[in-house]
Order: C-alpha cells, then structure tokens, then sequence
C-alpha cells in the first residue's frame, strides 16, 4: 500500500512540473501563427474594393458561380446586401494572404440603370459642359430604381485579380467600363429586356401561351399596384403573342413591331382603364450613359 502511494505521488509531482503548458495563472497569449519571420505578430490581411473610377454599381464574388458576394454592405448599415455603389470605396474586409506570385479573382456583376428620359438635355448653342453631363450621368446610376445586371464576358472585365500579401490592406480596383474596350455602340447582350411600370389599381402579370413571366428585380410573378418589373425574355422572341394580363388581357402595344436583341421596351399600365402606354425603347450600350 505504502509503495502504491509512493508512486501516485511521483507521478503528481511530474505532472506539476509540466504545467507551464497550461499556463496555471492565465498569462499564455494566443500568437499569430501567420507571422513568418518570427518577429511580433502582424496587422490583419484585408482587401478593400475601390468603385471611385466608375459609375455603375457593382457585386463582387468570390467564384465565377457568383453565388457568395465578398461585398455585402460590411460596416455600412444603409447599404446591407447591396451592390457597391459607383463614387464608392468600401472598407477592409478581412481575407486570407495569397501565396507568393500567386493571385486572387474576384468576379464582378455590374448593373446597369434604367433611365427612361435622355440623361441630360443639351442645348446646342451652349458649350459642352463635361461636369454637368457626368452629374447627370451618375444621378441616374444612383436614383435608377431598374438596374440591368451585366457581366461583360469576352472583354477581361468580369474578373478583377490581384495577390494579397500578408498583414496588408490591399486596393481592389473595379474596372471603369466607360474608359474599356467595349465601344459605345456595342449592344451588351443578346436578351430582351421588358420594363412594365404599374399604375393601374390590380396587380399585373407578363405571359406568353401558359408560360407566365418572373419579374427579374423582384422575384415575384405578379407585379402589384406602383410596382417597375423587370422582365428578361429570349432574344429569339417575337413580339406575337406576349399578353399582359389585369383585369383584362392585353396585347403589347402597337408601336412595339418586334422585340430585338439587346433592346430595353419601357410599358406602362395606366391608372383607370389599365390600358397599355409605350414609353421608350432603345438599345442597351454604353453610349446611352455617355
């Protein structure tokens, strides 16, 4: 008995001796394991996305599925979950280092405004003025309660790239497309666009045959009383037989003869009878925000 005490307390006083790894009065701190040389630890690595340059709103992901956005509106409450807004800087967002001569992409949707009016209205015996114009053109990126999403595939512009070196904040700076390689007058893409401004008292709704239309901007299949729906239909489409349905049924209106690749056709349903009014159409290109 006398020996089997013995040996529990050797091995209670070798136990003891080892405690330094527990750190029995609390001073064992909690290191940066990603310094490499051995030295203090570093600051954090963080990216910030710098949107200064151009004048469209912008969402950023972190893959080519564009399924996680990397920019959500961090640290800035009014702008939770929206894009990155043009004349805009967000703030670091923390990130994990790239290896050396390594880079990281980072996938870019830009959405473009819907304005239904000419951007700015110039008088001819007036001089240019440049300041007035990009006034103009940023108020309708910002205030533009329809905004296409584009991501200009074929031009190097859907991607941004850059290595993060390690304890640093680094610039990600988002492509200006009005100073890019696509042309003014280069049709975007190749689907149709169809805008219905609802002003009638009953809610409205896109079909064509039994197929009924998802509004792009709001998720929804019908769209209520003082709604703007956003519709994307096939480029290969015909204006025949798209009813717009109420109360009633309707027809596109008249002036619509076809639906053409690339075009946006703006279409109210106006208060009282419901009846359809044609407003705009017209190409979607860069020209139109020049």
């Amino acid at each position: 008995m006398k020996k089997n005490l013995i040996f529990l307390a050797l091995i209670t006083v070798f136990f003891i001796s080892c405690t330094g790894f527990f750190d029995l009065r609390n001073e064992e701190e909690i290191k940066d394991i990603g310094k490499t040389d051995g030295s203090e630890p570093v600051t954090s690595t963080s990216v910030y996305f710098n949107n200064l340059y151009n004048i469209f709103p912008v969402d950023i992901f972190s893959a080519h599925t564009r399924q996680v956005k990397v920019y959500r509106g961090q640290g800035q409450p009014d702008l939770i979950n929206q894009p990155l807004p043009p004349d805009f800087q967000s703030g670091p967002i923390y990130w994990l280092p790239t290896r050396p001569n390594e880079d990281f992409f980072f996938y870019l949707t830009f959405y473009l405004p819907v304005c239904t009016l000419p951007l700015v209205e110039f008088n001819p015996l007036e001089p240019f003025d440049p300041d007035k114009h990009y006034y103009h053109t940023r108020t309708c990126a910002e205030a533009a309660s329809i905004r296409i999403p584009f991501i200009p595939l074929g031009y190097g512009l859907d991607y941004v790239s850059s290595s993060i070196p390690h304890g640093t904040s680094t610039e990600i700076k988002i492509h200006n497309l009005m100073n890019s390689t696509i042309t003014d007058n280069t049709i975007l893409m190749d689907d149709v666009f169809i805008i219905i401004e609802n002003n009638f008292a009953s809610s409205v709704s896109l079909l064509r045959g039994s197929i009924l239309f998802q509004t792009e901007n709001l998720g929804g299949f019908s769209l209520n009383s003082g709604q703007k729906g956003l519709y994307k239909i096939s480029s290969a489409a015909t204006s025949a037989g798209y009813i717009i349905r109420s109360t009633t049924d309707h027809n596109l209106p008249s002036d619509i003869t076809s639906l053409e690749k690339g075009y946006v056709y703006i279409i109210e349903v106006q208060a009282g009878l419901g009846t359809l009014k044609f407003i705009d159409s017209f190409p979607l290109t860069l020209g139109r925000y020049r």
